[in-house]
């Protein structure tokens, strides 16, 4: 029988998966009772005023999740980590191991044109000339600055030690030291604001 949800539970829910930047343990018919809550009836105002947040927050655990899972699959294939698979549901579980199946393929597929040497008959050498023939008539921007996105970076101040993360876009940052100035992309920068681990720094 799945779980009751009400909309307090996913309150909760959405809390806990702001504050850490693990995930929180669900039940593994979560996701089915989520869909009984939001295809009761509706009928009055206030319910009907409450699913339509109820689904924005749904909406947020989900890909707050996802980006967790995601950044977990690449931990897992770059450094052998564990990772938090008692925390997933049967889907998220499922999900996660098609991530890494994809990372690991693409990993050795890397490595395995790194030693070939030659692609399709041509040498790396010629290749590189057709690359540089190539930009020389392309009028898109070879060396774009980083961090263009400005407002999806936070800069903040770190108040305890935290291990090497991935971050939301996908990139390695730490470990740090509690008194670094860092910028980090918004996303991870309010998890560490939000669990104390950072204050933002003007």
């Amino acid at each position: 029988m799945a779980e009751v949800i009400t909309y307090e539970t996913l309150r909760e829910i959405q809390r806990n998966e702001r504050r850490s930047e693990k995930l929180s343990d669900l039940s593994d018919d979560f996701y089915e009772s989520v869909n009984s809550y939001l295809n009761r009836d509706a009928h009055d105002e206030v319910t009907q005023t409450e699913l339509r947040n109820a689904r924005e927050i749904i909406m947020d655990i989900k890909e707050r999740r996802e980006r967790k899972i995601l950044n977990q699959a690449l931990r897992a294939v770059r450094a052998n980590e564990q990772a938090d698979i008692n925390e997933m549901t049967s889907a998220e579980k499922k999900l996660f191991d098609e991530i890494v199946n994809v990372l690991i393929k693409y990993k050795e597929t890397i490595e395995n044109n790194g030693k070939s040497g030659e692609t399709n008959g041509k040498s790396a050498e010629s290749k590189s000339e057709e690359s540089e023939d190539t930009s020389e008539n392309d009028n898109t921007p070879i060396n774009e600055p980083e961090n263009e996105k400005g407002k999806d970076y936070i800069k903040v101040k770190i108040l305890e030690d935290v291990p090497q993360i991935v971050g939301a876009d996908l990139e390695d940052y730490g470990p740090f030291k509690a008194g670094d100035i860092v910028e980090l992309p918004a996303e991870n920068a309010k998890i560490f604001i939000e669990s104390g681990k950072a204050e933002e720094e003007n």
